[in-house]
């Protein structure tokens, strides 16, 4: 089946846009951390783009309870955190959640289109950490195991 498009172009022929491969990754155990440094979830996913030119559209969905205060979420490429703010500041992430006394559960949905310029498998996790003495958990209420749910990472190469 083609399709073809008001301009008299088909699917086949049209220009950049198109999506070309999916990579997707799911969590639905929980992890919990009370680290003021970035750590691995467990929640990652790779691709190899054809061309290194193609963009890299990730979009990614966390479930995270959060005792009172900061929370920090990274995306990261390989090792290099990526979709973040300008400026030097050190409490720099992707993504913050922020509870003032009684804990929060959340869902933090994102998409960011990268520029990998690579031929290479690339790997795309989440990282989380807190600030000061506060518990941060994926998948669950920060302070018990009631209540569940699931995160996951889906990657599209564009043309």
């Amino acid at each position: 089946m083609t399709i073809y498009f008001g301009d008299g172009t088909s699917q086949a022929t049209a220009g950049g846009g198109k999506i070309l491969q999916v990579v997707s990754s799911f969590k639905n155990d929980r992890t919990s951390t009370t680290s003021q440094s970035f750590i691995d979830i467990g929640l990652s996913a790779s691709i190899t783009p054809s061309s290194s030119s193609n963009k890299v559209l990730i979009i990614w969905d966390i479930n995270a309870g959060k005792s009172a205060g900061v929370g920090h979420i990274n995306l990261v490429r390989g090792s290099t955190a990526i979709a973040q703010p300008d400026g030097s500041q050190s409490q720099s992430s992707s993504k913050q959640i922020y509870h003032q006394s009684h804990g929060a559960h959340v869902n933090v949905s994102a998409c960011f289109l990268d520029s990998p310029s690579t031929t290479s498998s690339t790997t795309y996790k989440i990282q989380i950490r807190c600030e000061a003495d506060t518990t941060f958990t994926i998948n669950g209420w920060y302070s018990g195991v009631n209540y569940r749910s699931a995160s996951s990472i889906t990657l599209m190469e564009v043309d």
